[in-house]
């Protein structure tokens, strides 16, 4: 028989995201916790952000009835009533340096050599690591290509990822040697790795075993 946990753990592992990525998006610091919600043990307390981050909406994974898919409407279980469903949860996160990004760990703005003195909203799914970034330089700009991210835009990153599904991504990464973190395109090609700025006047760069990937990109925004 489908529950409610079975639904949480169908859209899960459907999307590919792990026990331990789905806890850190809802702010825990355990897999446990998801866990016991798929074992019913247990019910997620805000359903809302939960269902944010599956894509899909809180009557479907409470009930099993409507579109699964459906995220603009939410229905009372009585089938009378239908409110507004809030599709964007908000959260703040600290904007860091280049600098800090580099020093970056999981106690985050803990941290007494990381100032977190200015912070922003955001709307996209995040655990409680997240940072964000202002863009130097135009390496990651390229018309061409729709991920293009300018000079002086803002970059949502988390530092929560599965590392098997880097390919491609835009990422935060530390190189030996620097000081500072940078933000380039990372790209596996066999046993061969790179980060690869988006501009194609800049030069790839080898992966060595001295570079260590911070976070990876969601969302960028910019200044009009």
């Amino acid at each position: 028989m489908e529950t409610r946990g079975s639904r949480i753990k169908k859209l899960r592992t459907e999307m590919g995201l792990s026990q331990r990525v789905v806890a850190e998006l809802m702010g825990y610091d355990s897999k446990g916790t998801v866990s016991q919600w798929e074992s019913n043990l247990n019910k997620p307390k805000d359903m809302e952000r939960l269902a944010n981050i599956l894509r899909t909406n809180t009557v479907w994974l409470e009930t099993g009835k409507g579109d699964k898919d459906s995220r603009n409407v939410m229905v009372a279980a009585t089938g009378e009533l239908v409110l507004p469903y809030h599709n964007l949860v908000s959260k703040k996160i600290p904007v860091i340096s280049w600098v800090q990004a580099g020093m970056w760990s999981d106690v985050g703005c803990d941290d007494p050599s990381i100032n977190c003195t200015t912070w922003m909203e955001t709307s996209a799914n995040v655990s409680s690591h997240a940072f964000a970034l202002d863009v130097r330089g135009d390496s990651m700009h390229n018309p061409l290509d729709k991920r293009s991210i300018p000079d002086g835009a803002r970059v949502v990153v988390d530092p929560v990822f599965d590392p098997s599904q880097l390919n491609r991504r835009i990422v935060v990464a530390m190189l030996e040697g620097s000081n500072e973190a940078t933000i380039k395109e990372f790209v596996k090609d066999g046993p061969n790795m790179y980060l690869n700025p988006l501009n194609p006047k800049y030069p790839t760069i080898p992966i060595n075993e001295g570079c260590r990937i911070i976070a990876v990109a969601l969302e960028a925004t910019i200044k009009l």
